[in-house]
């Protein structure tokens, strides 16, 4: 579950937002977590847990990519 909810999305953006930096491209990126890191959900530790890295490396990607014109964020769907 880590493999896909933050590692793909870590490699993924250390490898774009560097080519964005380099290439002075102001990006955007988006990243879909979940209500589930918002809120923690009994026999569901591996997704909760991937969601809640997933949220703080949104929020310290969004923190040192800003001054490059990088802007970073997250939505939080749920179950409907």
């Amino acid at each position: 579950v880590h493999c896909t909810n933050f590692d793909a999305v870590f490699y993924l953006s250390q490898q774009i937002c560097k080519y964005w930096v380099d290439s002075h491209i102001a990006g955007r990126v988006v990243n879909v977590s979940s209500a589930a890191s918002k809120a923690t959900l009994t026999e569901h530790i591996a997704y909760t847990t991937s969601k809640y890295a997933l949220d703080a490396l949104t929020k310290t990607m969004a923190l040192e990519l800003g001054e490059y014109g990088i802007r970073v964020n997250s939505v939080h769907p749920t179950v409907t």
